[in-house]
């Protein structure tokens, strides 16, 4: 009886091993090849599938590493802008509404919002388009994009395109509320105040009441501070001998940036730590900063 062929222990073990759960190994590829050489034991179809696996496990090790993500954060500049857009925005709609301004007022303080979202309409895109959401994506470009024409518009064109940016805004503010992933909700925030001064902007011109959308805005840059508020936490240092204590109270963002302040005990001339200033500086380059700003002039 002719004896049998014996492989390497680790050929033997992987033969009989079906389970996979790690990419292959150099070692695995080297018995794939001798499979093919010289046992092709079984139909076409298992070799198929065999080398299907193969290719399927090959790739499964290619692609897996693409999927982590860097955590963004916003540099200083970018919040500035946003921060500029929305307040003069809200301010100069605040401000025809509280005069009873005429049409030519109206007009003139349209163009001003105008020019102030083309100024960064590059950058504003450009974050527009980091949306996940595709509906949120679509309808933020769409009326950035349009706006400059709004003087152009039929009276029916701009009832309809007011609307329409009525509903992004208010479908904006809607992820804002679910979304968990606090990167998205970082970006939508910054969407919602680009988008919101266009919306009210338009309704301004077409004649529309802004109350409703005013509120609309509120609740979402409310729902983002509170969605991108820092982490923060208090602990105490003691001194030797218990002859001081220093508490430290420190927060962080979900991007990773932190602050700290520190209090001596005793207590010293030193002003108790605060505790809101630190949460805002560990946020501040997140859109949570343009929300803190915002807000107040939301009041109307």
């Amino acid at each position: 009886m002719a004896q049998r062929k014996r492989y390497p222990a680790e050929w033997e073990s992987s033969m009989f091993n079906r389970t996979v759960d790690r990419p292959l190994t150099r070692l695995g590829e080297a018995w794939a090849r001798h499979v093919d050489r010289g046992r092709r034991r079984g139909t076409p179809m298992k070799h198929r599938l065999r080398r299907g696996l193969v290719a399927s496990l090959l790739a499964v090790a290619i692609t897996l590493p693409g999927g982590a993500r860097p955590v963004q954060a916003f540099n200083p500049a970018t919040i500035q802008t946003w921060i500029t857009i929305a307040t003069s925005a809200y301010n100069l709609v605040k401000s025809v509404l509280s005069s009873g301004a005429s049409n030519d007022q109206i007009k003139a303080a349209v163009q001003q919002i105008v020019a102030s979202i083309e100024s960064a309409k590059t950058q504003i895109l450009a974050h527009v388009d980091a949306l996940a959401a595709a509906e949120a994506q679509a309808c933020a470009r769409h009326h950035v994009i349009e706006f400059a024409d709004i003087d152009r518009f039929t009276p029916d064109t701009l009832q309809q395109w007011a609307q329409d940016a009525t509903g992004c805004a208010v479908l904006i503010d809607s992820l804002i509320k679910v979304v968990t992933d606090k990167a998205q909700v970082d970006l939508l925030n910054l969407a919602a105040n680009a988008v919101g001064p266009i919306a009210l902007a338009a309704r301004l011109r077409a004649g529309f009441s802004t109350a409703g959308l005013t509120a609309t805005l509120r609740d979402a840059n409310n729902v983002a501070i509170s969605q991108l508020a820092a982490l923060c936490s208090t602990r105490n240092e003691v001194g030797p001998n218990y002859s001081y204590v220093i508490t430290v109270y420190s927060c962080s963002a979900y991007n990773g940036f932190a602050e700290a302040r520190r209090q001596v005990y005793p207590s010293t001339t030193q002003p108790p730590i605060d505790t809101a200033a630190v949460a805002d500086e560990a946020t501040k380059n997140t859109s949570r900063a343009v929300s803190v700003a915002v807000l107040p002039t939301l009041q109307f």
